[in-house]
């Protein structure tokens, strides 16, 4: 990469917020510019500023829900690569069928998301990941979960 990248997320609950960052190798948080935001007050007015290049974004944000920031795109010249990140997987799904390019699920009660630490380790990962910014992928690519873990 040639910049460095936005990668942001929306989320109400600090520890959500928290477990996400905590997800990504330490070498990206230190080259790439991650926020996060608790509301989306909040993220709307960051969007004044700047678009990330990526956007992390929960179903339940307070008392508003993600599909407002997908309506809010779907009027834009420009847009991140929308990654759903609930721990509903019917929220994820809706997410995707309102316009987000793909979902990582979330689980709570954890240190890191599985799905975050599987998909993304280097910056090839998230090159990959900003190449399907736009494009409608197939269910299998569309929703990222955890590796399982035979032991149960």
């Amino acid at each position: 990469m040639t910049a460095p990248l936005s990668i942001w997320f929306v989320d109400d609950l600090s520890e959500n917020r928290k477990t996400w960052l905590n997800s990504f190798p330490e070498v990206l948080r230190l080259s790439h510019d991650f926020q996060t935001y608790a509301s989306l007050d909040l993220l709307f007015s960051a969007f004044k500023q700047t678009i990330p290049d990526i956007l992390f974004l929960d179903f339940f944000i307070a008392e508003k829900h993600g599909h407002e920031v997908l309506d809010y795109f779907a009027h834009q010249p420009e847009r991140p690569l929308l990654i759903a990140h609930s721990s509903s997987r019917r929220a994820n799904q809706a997410l995707v069928q309102a316009g987000a390019d793909l979902c990582f699920e979330k689980l709570k009660g954890v240190e890191k998301t599985p799905a975050i630490v599987a998909q993304i380790r280097s910056e090839e990962d998230l090159e990959a990941l900003l190449a399907l910014k736009g494009h409608k992928q197939p269910p299998s690519l569309r929703h990222s979960k955890a590796p399982q873990n035979p032991l149960g």
